[in-house]
């Protein structure tokens, strides 16, 4: 009976064993045969996960390429209407300067005036028809063109333009408000001053928290809108801001762009500004704006910056003990002040308490220059987009001005009598250039095109390289791998084989 129990024991642990080899073995098979050594999650979680990202990029990648293919030949389109529009403005000043000539009668001025009026014609044709995939590119739909601000004009184009008190619980005359002390006593707030109004909007009540101690039960609230803010983001952004002031003492608080990352950083007791003292209340938040294409992600951008820092922001002496309570919709930006900015539906709103010193804003850093957006040297117009990377902000914005005669100032141009021809010579040298610029820039979107394209092939194959190196199999190493768990399964079946034979012979000896 030992003899039959052992011979039980070796057969369950050879069935164990084959089992196990039988599942080494059906693994490495898939992958020898899909060639990858990633097939699902449950073969390396975190792998898969980076190399299912990678493959995202690597098809983001290569629509980008195409769009930027198809972007080049867009503009090779139009590149090549203008080149013909030139050739004529070529031969139509040949002809005014032959018009101008008097070894001409004036029968020859008129045909060289049907000549002259044909070409114009023939520009007005080119313009109306060169299209790309029906799109018409050189009929001014997609020009540029600039708004003129006057002589010593300022354009109403702020960042805090629309920073309004909210939900009827402040005032504010919306007049330049100064401190009346304090290190900024000088400085004109360009938008909101709010008060100490007694305002009655409960803040806390309205989302549900328990309501905190009397010190904070009142709420004022400040709207924060860039809804009128016209300017190219996120470049204009770059290095521009805003700061909140107190208007009974010397805190300010920056809120300055940073348009080369998507990261915020928490500065306290920043350096102050030429020719003012050191401020130990003073705090600066440096927000990451790289990815804020318009005036909603910049809101946005604001709340999420100053969230991501919410635990470097110090509690200060005069904080009540849990009086507040920081949720995802609810941040801290100075215990000082009481001064919050929370998220409600979709909107941004800065709240303090109202029986707290007065905020205003600056339009500006403090002790920099204001911010005076001049949208007579912006892009402005309906530019074409060719969208060149897998972000929302790379992209290539397309002007192309309008090349019907009018457009170039030559829609009244002759060449008949004398000294039209000699008028016509000028307009026309004006015409020309007008032309050639628009040319060169479209031979600069060429350029920045073919480079683009470049740098997204080489991502593109980096890419598709690490993505390779995650994913795919070793096929020298799987197989060998494939092999010892293959004659490792036979081994395990000819033992228990083996082991089945044993105990047939057992059985015998009892018969």
């Amino acid at each position: 009976m030992a003899v039959s129990i052992m011979n039980n024991s070796g057969t369950m642990l050879a069935l164990g064993q084959m089992k196990k080899n039988d599942s080494d073995l059906s693994k490495q098979l898939k992958k020898i045969a899909s060639g990858m050594r990633i097939n699902s999650a449950g073969d390396d979680a975190s792998g898969y996960s980076i190399s299912e990202r990678m493959r995202t990029m690597i098809r983001a990648l290569g629509q980008d390429i195409q769009n930027v293919k198809t972007g080049i030949n867009l503009v090779a389109v139009a590149e090549g209407g203008i080149q013909e529009i030139i050739n004529n403005l070529r031969s139509m000043k040949e002809m005014a300067i032959n018009s101008a000539n008097d070894h001409n009668t004036d029968l020859d001025r008129e045909t060289l005036e049907k000549e002259f009026s044909s070409r114009l014609a023939t520009i007005t044709d080119i313009t109306a028809t060169t299209n790309y995939n029906g799109r018409l590119l050189l009929t001014g739909d997609y020009a540029q063109y600039h708004v003129g601000i006057g002589i010593g004009g300022t354009v109403g184009n702020t960042l805090i333009t629309d920073f309004q008190p909210a939900f009827n619980t402040c005032t504010s005359n919306y007049q330049t408000k100064r401190v009346s002390g304090g290190l900024h006593s000088s400085v004109p707030v360009d938008s909101s001053y709010v008060g100490t109004g007694r305002g009655t909007w409960n803040y806390w009540t309205a989302i549900g928290q328990q309501m905190p101690g009397t010190a904070q039960r009142s709420q004022i609230a400040v709207s924060m809108d860039f809804s009128g803010l016209s300017i190219n983001y996120p470049s204009a952004l770059d290095g521009t801001g805003f700061c909140i002031a107190c208007g009974d003492c010397s805190q300010y608080i920056n809120i300055i762009f940073d348009a080369s990352t998507t990261a915020t950083t928490y500065t306290s007791t920043p350096a102050p500004p030429p020719g003012k003292v050191s401020n130990s209340f003073a705090r600066e938040f440096t927000i990451g704006v790289q990815n804020v294409t318009n005036s909603a992600d910049l809101a946005k951008a604001i709340f999420d910056g100053i969230q991501s820092v919410q635990s470097q922001i110090p509690l200060s002496m005069y904080q009540i003990s849990n009086a507040v309570d920081t949720t995802s919709s609810n941040i801290l930006i100075d215990t000082f002040h009481y001064l919050r900015l929370a998220e409600i539906n979709g909107s941004y709103y800065f709240l303090k308490n109202d029986d707290k010193h007065a905020i205003q804003f600056i339009n500006g850093v403090y002790g920099g220059q204001r911010n005076e957006f001049d949208i007579g040297v912006s892009s402005l117009g309906t530019p074409l987009i060719i969208h060149t990377g897998p972000k929302a902000n790379q992209q290539l914005r397309i002007f192309i001005n309008g090349m019907y005669p009018k457009n170039m100032g030559i829609e009244d141009a002759h060449v008949i009598p004398q000294e039209y021809a000699l008028a016509a010579m000028g307009l026309l040298d004006d015409a020309i250039d007008y032309a050639l610029n628009e040319i060169t820039r479209m031979g600069a979107y060429r350029m920045r095109l073919g480079q683009t394209e470049e740098n997204l092939v080489t991502n593109e194959e980096n890419t598709q390289s690490a993505e390779s190196s995650i994913r795919d199999a070793n096929m020298a190493k799987e197989m060998t791998a494939y092999t010892k768990a293959n004659v490792l399964s036979q081994a395990a079946q000819s033992m228990l084989a083996q082991a089945n034979t044993n105990s047939s012979q057992v059985l015998s000896l009892l018969q």
